[in-house]
C-alpha cells in the first residue's frame, strides 16, 4: 500500500535525524533542543567535537501538508527542507514597513550613484578560504525554467547562449573555523550558512538557488538558545567571517567567473524564494493585483517608481540586490532597477531583478525611458534586421491602404453619408484592465524636443514642463471583454507612456506596447495558433486597448475642451525601438544620405511620396498638416 506523502516525508526527516544523531554520539558531546521556524518544527543539535569545534544542525521532524504534498520537488537538501509554502499575504502595516525599508535602500542607491562614499570592501577569492568551503564549482546546465525565462527575455544567439560550458554552478558553505575581523580564532559556526548559485556571464546573470547568510544563522542560534541576540556590529566583528554578506560573497565569485565582463552584471534571479517575509509581501501584491496566489510567468513587473517595487526592494531578497548596486556603483555605473515576480508549480515564488543600464530599454510598468540614448547623434543600438526593397514596397502598400482609409474618413465626415465605426470612450473606461499613473509638470529628460518644437515654422508657444503631463497606463488588472466575460489573463508588459501637451497641440509618445501584440507574442511563445485580430479584440484584450483609442481618450481629458482637443497637430515618437520601423528608417536614410545617422532636422516627406506613404506621416517626427 503506498504511503501518504505527508507521512513519507515525516519518516524521511526522522530517519535523517536518527542517522545523524548516531554519528554525533560516536565522536562528540552534544545536546538537543527544539526549534520552530515559520511552518516547520524540528530538533536543533549542537555538538562539540574533541577539538572543541562547535557545530549546529537542524533536523525537521514535521512538514506542513501543503509542502509534503508537492511531490515534484525534493524537500530535503543538506538536512533542511525547502520552505515553498503559499504564505498568507502580509498585512497593510507589514507592506508599508517593507516599503519604508525599500525607500531607505533606494535613497542609498541614488546616493551611491551620485558619488557618495560607501562601505564597500574588496575581497580576493582566497578570502573564501576563511570559514568557507566550495562544495561545488563546476560547469552545469542552467535550470530549465530559468533557461526558458532568459530565452524569452533575451533571445540569445551564438556564443551568448548559456550552454553548460558557459554556466558555473558554485556552492559555498560556512563549515569551518575562521578568523574574525578582530583577528580572533572562532570555532563556532553553522553549516546551514550557505550560498548556492549559478553564475552566467554570457547573459550577465546570476541565478540564486539558495541563500542563508551567516548573520541570520547566528541570530537564529541565539533565538533557539533563548539568549539575547547581539547587535549587528558585534556579530560582524566577532561571530562571522569578514567575508560573509551575500552581496560580497556573490560579487567576489562573480568577479572571478566573469573576468573582464563583470561590470556587465544585469540580472539577479531568485529561484524558489524561501524567505517568509519576502513571500508574504509578494503574496500581498499578488492578492491586490490578481486576487490570486498563482501568477505564472511573466508575472508582475515593477519599477522603483511604484509602491510595489519599493516594498519588494525592502524585503530580505531585495536588500541584497540593493547592496550590490550601492557597493559596486563605481563598477556597474548608474542603473534603473526593476523587479519581476511570478510563481512556478515546482519552485514557488520566483523573483528577477533587472539592473537596467542607461542605454537599455527597460520593460514593464511605468516605462518612461529616463536615460535616453543620444538617438539624434548615433544609431540607438545595432539593428537586428535590415530592410530590403521588398520590405519597403510591402510597407508602402500598407501605407497606401491607410491613406485611402484616411481619405474615406474625411469624405464620410463631410457628406455624413454613412456612420463612422469609431468608438467613443470615457476616461473611466481605462479602469477596465488598466492601471493609470499621471505625473504633471514633466518633460522628456533632455531638451531635444524643446529645441525641435521651438524651431518649427509658425510655432509661437514654448514647450515647458508646466504645460506637460506624463501619463502611463499599464495593462495590469483583470477586465471585462467585449462579450461581457471576465478575463484574468493580462500582461503587464502592455502599456502606453506619453507626454500630453495641449498648449502646443502635441503628444510625445515615449512607449507603445499594445495588448493585442502582447497576446500574439504569448501565443507565439507557447507555439500555439495565433487567434485572428477580431478574436483577440473580442476575447483577449479590454475593449479600450488600441493605442489610438487610449491616446485620444486621455488627450481629450487633458485638453479640457473639444475645441482644444480638436487642434491636435503633432504626434512625436521618442526613441523608436520597433525593429520594423527602425529598419525602414535605416533603409530611407541610406537611400538619401548614405548613412544611418541623420540628425535633426532629418528628412521630411509628404503623402505624395513613396516614403511618406510608408510612414503615413512626416519623417523624423510625426506631424499632421495644418487643418484646412
Amino acid at each position: 500500500m503506498p504511503i501518504n506523502p505527508v507521512f513519507r516525508h515525516s519518516f524521511q526527516g526522522i530517519a535523517v535525524l536518527i542517522l545523524s544523531a548516531c554519528l554525533l554520539l560516536v565522536s562528540s558531546d552534544y545536546n538537543f533542543s527544539q526549534f520552530k521556524h515559520g511552518p516547520f518544527k524540528g530538533i536543533l543539535v549542537r555538538s562539540q567535537s574533541p577539538n572543541h569545534t562547535i557545530r549546529t544542525y537542524e533536523f525537521p521532524t514535521s512538514l506542513p501538508r501543503s509542502v509534503a504534498q508537492q511531490s515534484s520537488r525534493q524537500y530535503f537538501s543538506g538536512n533542511h527542507p525547502s520552505t515553498f509554502v503559499k504564505r498568507d499575504p502580509a498585512s497593510e502595516e507589514d507592506f508599508e514597513r517593507a516599503k519604508e525599508h525599500g525607500d531607505v535602500a533606494y535613497n542609498e542607491i541614488q546616493a551611491a550613484f551620485s558619488g557618495c562614499e560607501t562601505n564597500a570592501q574588496e575581497f580576493a577569492p582566497e578570502a573564501l578560504n576563511n570559514g568557507w568551503s566550495r562544495k561545488r564549482d563546476q560547469n552545469d546546465f542552467l535550470e530549465e525554467a530559468w533557461a526558458d525565462t532568459f530565452q524569452d527575455l533575451l533571445k540569445p544567439e551564438g556564443d551568448k547562449v548559456p550552454t553548460k560550458e558557459r554556466v558555473f554552478n558554485v556552492r559555498v558553505v560556512q563549515d569551518k573555523a575562521f578568523t574574525n575581523k578582530q583577528g580572533e580564532q572562532v570555532d563556532e559556526f553553522s553549516a546551514s550558512a550557505r550560498y548556492y548559485q549559478y553564475y552566467v556571464p554570457v547573459i550577465s546573470a546570476i541565478v540564486i538557488s539558495e541563500m542563508n547568510s551567516p548573520f541570520n544563522q547566528v541570530r537564529r542560534r541565539y533565538v533557539f538558545a533563548n539568549k539575547p541576540v547581539p547587535s549587528n556590529q558585534y556579530i560582524a566583528d566577532h561571530l562571522v567571517p569578514p567575508l560573509n554578506r551575500w552581496s560580497d560573497v556573490t560579487w567576489t565569485i562573480w568577479n572571478e567567473k566573469a573576468g573582464d565582463t563583470a561590470n556587465n552584471l544585469r540580472y539577479i534571479a531568485h529561484d524558489a524564494v524561501e524567505n517568509e517575509a519576502t513571500d508574504e509581501i509578494a503574496a500581498y501584491i499578488f492578492a491586490k493585483a490578481r486576487n490570486s496566489q498563482d501568477v505564472p510567468y511573466p508575472g508582475l513587473d515593477f519599477g522603483m517608481d511604484s509602491r510595489e517595487g519599493r516594498a519588494l526592494l525592502g524585503t530580505p531578497n531585495g536588500i541584497g540586490t540593493a547592496r550590490i548596486l550601492i557597493d559596486r556603483a563605481k563598477e556597474l555605473g548608474k542603473r534603473e532597477l526593476r523587479v519581476r515576480i511570478f510563481t512556478s508549480d515546482t519552485n514557488g515564488l520566483c523573483m528577477l531583478w533587472d539592473m537596467v543600464p542607461p542605454k537599455s530599454q527597460p520593460r514593464g510598468l511605468g516605462l518612461l525611458y529616463l536615460h535616453r540614448r543620444e538617438f539624434y547623434a548615433k544609431v540607438p543600438s545595432p539593428l537586428v534586421k535590415r530592410a530590403t526593397r521588398e520590405d519597403f514596397l510591402r510597407h508602402k502598400r500598407q501605407g497606401d491602404a491607410a491613406y485611402d482609409n484616411i481619405q474615406r474618413a474625411y469624405a464620410r465626415n463631410l457628406s455624413h453619408a454613412c456612420e463612422s465605426p469609431v468608438e467613443e470612450f470615457q476616461p473611466e473606461a481605462l479602469a477596465n484592465g488598466w492601471l493609470r499613473f499621471d505625473q504633471d509638470g514633466v518633460l522628456p529628460p533632455d531638451q531635444v524636443w524643446e529645441t525641435i518644437f521651438a524651431n518649427l515654422p509658425g510655432q509661437t508657444v514654448a514647450l515647458t514642463a508646466q504645460q506637460s503631463s506624463l501619463v502611463t497606463v499599464a495593462w495590469e488588472k483583470p477586465f471585462t471583454t467585449r462579450q461581457g466575460l471576465q478575463n484574468r489573463d493580462f500582461d503587464s508588459g502592455a502599456l502606453y507612456s506619453q507626454f500630453y501637451i495641449p498648449s502646443i497641440s502635441a503628444i510625445i509618445a515615449a512607449n507603445n506596447q499594445s495588448p493585442a501584440q502582447r497576446v500574439k507574442d504569448r501565443f507565439r511563445r507557447r507555439q500555439q495558433p495565433i487567434p485572428s485580430s477580431e478574436e483577440i479584440s473580442n476575447r483577449y484584450v479590454p475593449p479600450l486597448s488600441r493605442w489610438s483609442d487610449v491616446t485620444w481618450t486621455i488627450w481629450r481629458q487633458k485638453a479640457g475642451s473639444n475645441a482644444t482637443a480638436n487642434r491636435l497637430r503633432y504626434i512625436a515618437r521618442d526613441v523608436i525601438t520597433n525593429e520594423d520601423t527602425r529598419a525602414m528608417m535605416e533603409f530611407i536614410f541610406r537611400k538619401y544620405r548614405g548613412t544611418d545617422v541623420v540628425p535633426f532636422p532629418g528628412l521630411e516627406f509628404g503623402m505624395d511620396t513613396d516614403e511618406g506613404r510608408k510612414y503615413r506621416v512626416s519623417f523624423f517626427f510625426f506631424r499632421t498638416l495644418r487643418p484646412i
